[in-house]
């Protein structure tokens, strides 16, 4: 659906132009397609933000960091960024998790709440504990955290944890 000469081609030369790697490129287009289709401007913007949160094309975690990013409007991005100070954990330290799991700004402002509640209330866990291991505000609280709690209430009950 994507004209290759006219929309295509010069998405990828931006990419080219900003310091992506040809097999980043690559990858990039199979984890994020959607990106052929995106306004330069948006894909400059990305690659700014993303350089002044100290992040290089060539790191580990640019590639989906960019998605996030362009995936986000610079307003969501602000809003996730204050809910989270809301719970006590600071700029800094969100910035160093977004770098080790960028996926974690993809859930709704709503999954996000749920999640911080549930390490809190129910686990009693500290957030700042929590996001040293930023995959857990990643991944479903239904269908994996919840899950894996409930495996390991057992096994504690049990005496085998």
């Amino acid at each position: 659906m994507a004209d290759v000469d006219n929309c295509m081609r010069p998405v990828v030369e931006a990419f080219r132009r900003h310091g992506l790697p040809e097999e980043s490129i690559s990858k990039l287009l199979f984890i994020h397609l959607g990106v052929v289709m995106m306004p330069l401007k948006r894909i400059a913007e990305a690659f700014e933000d993303l350089k002044e949160l100290g992040m290089c094309s060539k790191e580990t975690n640019f590639l989906y960091a960019f998605r996030v990013m362009c995936s986000l409007k610079k307003e969501t991005w602000r809003r996730k960024v204050a809910l989270y100070q809301s719970f006590g954990v600071s700029e800094d330290v969100l910035i160093r998790a977004f770098k080790t799991q960028p996926t974690m700004l993809l859930a709704s402002e709503e999954a996000i709440k749920k999640k911080v509640r549930f390490f809190q209330d129910t686990l009693k866990l500290d957030l700042s504990r929590v996001i040293q291991q930023p995959m857990v505000l990643s991944v479903s609280l239904e269908n994996c955290v919840k899950p894996r709690c409930a495996v390991l209430s057992i096994l504690i009950r049990k005496g085998k944890a």
